[in-house]
């Protein structure tokens, strides 16, 4: 199921990996005016609570609650998306309906704790700049996934 595989994605940022996708980043607007992107959460956050400032790590910038809740934000909508993307055509409208409820709450519901996980895990934590943005820009959940944990490891021999 791809939403589930798009939770376990997220896990792998907590300590597993998941070949699913997670969604892209979002901006956000800055006090200046302009637009800031949002960061996500994966492999360019540090589990390390001693890492270096951002000043110090080219790139690199702590996540916010904020930043946690357009990820998810992100996050739902590729999964509405992904799963609406893969109804049977043959399906009558009224069916289509019911289908595409029951895929908004289950998007919702990922999505919740997809920010739960990253709130408890990542705020406060440093991550690249380029590897939020990237998150925030995906078109799918795979590509998500590659932004916030990194391209899948080969399969062990």
């Amino acid at each position: 199921m791809r939403p589930l595989a798009c939770w376990l994605s997220f896990a792998a940022l907590v300590g597993c990996s998941s070949p699913s996708p997670e969604p892209t980043v979002a901006t956000s607007p800055a006090s200046d005016g302009t637009a800031e992107p949002e960061p996500t959460d994966g492999p360019a956050a540090s589990s390390d609570p001693g890492e270096p400032p951002p000043s110090s790590v080219a790139g690199a910038r702590e996540i916010l609650r904020k930043d946690c809740a357009a990820l998810a934000d992100k996050y739902g909508e590729l999964v509405r998306v992904e799963e609406a993307s893969k109804l049977d055509p043959k399906l009558s409208q009224s069916q289509v309906d019911t289908v595409k409820g029951r895929i908004d709450a289950a998007a919702r519901t990922l999505a919740e704790r997809f920010r739960e996980g990253c709130e408890q895990s990542l705020v406060g934590k440093f991550a690249e700049e380029a590897s939020l943005q990237c998150a925030m820009s995906a078109k799918r959940l795979s590509d998500f996934d590659v932004c916030m944990n990194g391209p899948a490891a080969p399969p062990a021999k």
